[in-house]
């Protein structure tokens, strides 16, 4: 399944349980998971703007989930 097909909750409980490996609504460090997605959702959001909204979604969403971690292992 693309992930373009799916809806933001699907999304997100697939991120969250398979990708991550903890479970929605919890805690990553300081900062809330529902937060953190946040956070890689418009990250995500700006790579795709950036590439003209050509490429993968996927590619994008991974790329910056691990931009947000590695700032958040920062603070």
């Amino acid at each position: 399944m693309a992930i373009k097909s799916l809806s933001k909750t699907k999304l997100k409980s697939l991120v969250a349980r398979k990708v991550v490996g903890i479970a929605p609504g919890k805690s990553r460090g300081s900062v809330p998971e529902e937060q953190r997605l946040m956070m890689i959702r418009e990250a995500a959001y700006f790579r795709a703007q950036n590439a003209g909204f050509c490429g993968d979604s996927a590619e994008h969403w991974f790329a910056a989930e691990a931009e947000i971690d590695r700032q958040l292992r920062r603070n």
